[in-house]
């Protein structure tokens, strides 16, 4: 996984849900260039020293490439291509189709997988969150404000949390 999925993982409190964390020997953390420039920038790049021990480093990358699933995100391609840990790779999507349209970022991942001849499989797995779910990442993450998105639901929004502010889809705010 990235910094940020561990920093999520970590932020939920669960027990069963892995993360870089003491009892969780079979998972590493992965940052890649991209990820580590904006953390640098942001200044809260002593924020992964808490998992160093979690860390896998490009160099090794390739080694351990044939026994391992990687939590991936498109942007992050550039990393394992320069580590020449690309082959034998496999890509499941595992978001909603409509991400591939023609135009998406998902449409261009999957014209570069196919272009490297990575097999593309799409594996939809369901990401909605409970309330209950919703209310723990909020308390974890404290936002100053929460604008739901990607929502039928965001009415019930202020029902739920104090510091709600709601947005039409197209509408500019200033942050």
């Amino acid at each position: 996984m990235d910094a940020y999925a561990a920093e999520v993982l970590k932020a939920t409190g669960i027990h069963s849900i892995p993360k870089p964390v003491a009892g969780w020997p079979n998972l590493a953390v992965f940052i890649p260039q991209r990820q580590r420039r904006q953390l640098k920038q942001k200044g809260i790049a002593p924020l992964v020293d808490s998992y160093r021990a979690f860390r896998i480093w490009p160099e090794q990358l390739a080694e351990h490439a044939s026994r391992s699933v990687m939590l991936f995100r498109g942007w992050m391609m550039n990393d394992p291509d320069i580590a020449n840990a690309l082959a034998g790779a496999r890509l499941f999507w595992s978001q909603w189709d409509g991400y591939l349209r023609d135009g998406t970022p998902g449409a261009a991942l999957r014209a570069d997988c196919e272009g490297r001849g990575i097999p593309f499989e799409i594996v939809h797995t369901s990401g909605h969150a409970t309330p209950g779910d919703l209310k723990r990442l909020a308390m974890a993450v404290s936002p100053k404000r929460l604008i739901p998105v990607h929502t039928f639901e965001r009415l019930r929004f202020p029902e739920l949390f104090d510091n709600v502010m709601l947005v039409d889809d197209g509408e500019w705010i200033d942050v």
